[in-house]
This record gives C-alpha cells, structure tokens and sequence, in this order.
C-alpha cells in the first residue's frame, strides 16, 4: 500500500468479514505511528498503545465506504486491484492493532473502531456517542470531555462543524501526558492547568479557548507586582514583547499578575498533535527567555536592569 509521502508498505492481508487482516512488519511499525498512517492518528490511539518494534503487528483495517466492499466469493487480491484507491493508505482506518505474542499481549481497540461507518454521511449523533465511548473505555483519564466529543472529530467527517478551541483540549491533555506533564481540567471542563518545568525554572500554565476560535496557553508568573511598580511594569514588558514573533507578557493592571500568552487560531479542522507540541515548545521557550528578566524586576530591579544590559546595547 502506498502512504501520502510516497512511500509503499507491503503486507500479508486477509479477510476477516467485512474488513481487512494486514499484517505489518516490525521495520515499518515506526511509520505506523510517525507518519499516521491508515489514519492512526493521536486522538484516535488508545492509551495503552505501546508496540514491541521487534514484532509484526496485525492491523484490522476498515475502508472507506465510500470505496466498496469485496464480494463473499470475490478473491482479495482481485478486489484490491479493481481500484487503485483501495491500495492508498488513507482509504483504510485502522480499527484494532495487535501483538499477541507481546508481553504483555497487545489487542487494542482505536477510535475507528466505534464508529459505525468510515462513510462522510455519518450522522453527527451517532459520532458524539461513538467518541464518548472510546474515551470512556480506552482513555478514562479524559472522560470527562465527553461533552465536546463532537467537535473533536465533527471537522473530519463533513465541514457543517466547525471545532472551537475547546475541541482541542482532549488531544492537549493526551499531548501534555505522554510528555510526562500532569494536567488538571478546569471546574467546568472547558480548560487545563498544569505545570512547566524549564531551564529557568518552574511555573503554572492554564490552556483556555476563546470565543474566536483560538486555543491559548498562558504561562503564569508566581509573583504579584506591586500597584506602585505596574507603570514601570508595562515599560518592561513592551521592551520584551517588541522581540517576540511568537507569544506576549501580559499585566493584568487591576491585580498585578503577570501572563505570557501563547495562541494558536484555528481553522474547520481540529489541530494535530504535532502542532500542539509547537505551541507548548513556543510558550516553554519564551518563558525560559522571560522569566529570569521577570524575577529580577519583581525583586526590585528597574525596569532597564532587569531587561539586562545585553538587550539594552
């Protein structure tokens, strides 16, 4: 079969029912995951996802409706040759992924699993409640999102819903997790904290959507700045944020509190796990870059101090 990037992956399939045994070798499991490939895409992994590289695994495949199904007496290869959209990797969706003689023994359900039909005219319903189902049996840790299921997945099967920056939030926490982060959500479910540990030191941070479309990550300064030095606060951060191509520090005038934003707009799809680690990567950047010149301010230094004298030249 041949993936999106060109490259072509031979395998052992069979039939099982209405869908496709494939048997994959160890050399291309890397892909598997890497590349994305039969739409084994982040938020569609069960969590306990973990391949032995040294063995093959076997993937249950399902193709997309709208491609057809090989007749009961019709011979496989046969039907695969009838189309040559049936040998592209992205008409078929991973379902199940096995290693049974792994230790311990791998048989793990994904996303597509649940779904009744890889076919565009999937009734938005019945996609909420096959998503809320998946996170509730295969990623517990984030059941409580199953509210916004809809939007989370909606953008990929028709363009009638449009996702918010809230339809991020599951696919963050999961990013945020296996980068050994813990995130908390918030009281109504919409958002997240969790905390950064950087070169500089260590902070909050709390992802938040906004009405816009757009998914914000604020990184929080500890320390509350002074009414008298707010004036001289806002000097600071103009001098830092006119360097910035990504991200901006923030004073809330009313109680001091000093935030580095961090934002990322949205359009009718929700965001890969790939750019999700860019905006996390760009908020741990910029705050490891801020934060030493923040400390100072905070422990009295002026404003053209604290910047540091190498920015100042």
């Amino acid at each position: 079969m041949r993936a999106p990037s060109g490259a072509e992956y031979a395998l052992g399939v069979r039939r099982s029912g209405d869908r496709l045994l494939a048997v994959l070798d160890p050399g291309d499991l890397d892909a598997l995951e890497r590349d994305e490939l039969f739409h084994l895409v982040a938020m569609a992994r069960p969590a306990q996802l973990k391949l032995d590289a040294a063995l093959p695994a076997t993937l249950e495949l399902r193709l997309a409706t709208e491609l057809g199904a090989a007749g009961p007496s019709e011979p496989i290869d046969e039907w695969l040759a009838g189309d040559p959209r049936r040998s592209l990797c992205d008409a078929w969706f991973v379902a199940r992924i096995a290693q049974l003689d792994a230790v311990p023994p791998l048989d793990a359900r994904t996303l597509w699993d649940y779904v009744s039909t890889t076919s565009e005219d999937l009734d938005p319903g019945e996609l909420t409640r096959a998503v809320a189902s998946f996170l509730r049996e295969q990623h517990p840790e984030l059941s409580e999102y199953a509210d916004g299921v809809e939007q989370v997945l909606g953008a990929a099967f028709g363009p009638e819903v449009v996702p918010d920056g809230s339809s991020a939030m599951p696919l963050l926490a999961r990013v945020l997790t296996e980068g050994g982060a813990e995130p908390m959500p918030s009281v109504d479910g919409t958002g997240l904290s969790f905390r950064v540990e950087g070169d500089s030191g260590t902070w909050l941070c709390v992802a938040e959507s906004s009405a816009d479309a757009a998914l914000i990550v604020y990184a929080v300064f500890a320390d509350v700045i002074a009414e008298e030095r707010r004036a001289e606060a806002c000097e600071l951060l103009c001098r830092w944020n006119s360097e910035q191509l990504v991200g901006s520090l923030d004073l809330d005038a009313a109680s001091g509190r000093i935030v580095l934003r961090t934002a990322l707009l949205l359009d009718d799809r929700p965001p890969s796990a790939t750019v999700l680690r860019r905006l996390l990567d760009a908020s741990l950047a910029a705050m490891d870059d801020a934060l030493p010149m923040l400390t100072r301010f905070a422990a009295g230094a002026s404003a053209v101090v604290a910047y540091g004298p190498a920015r100042t030249n």
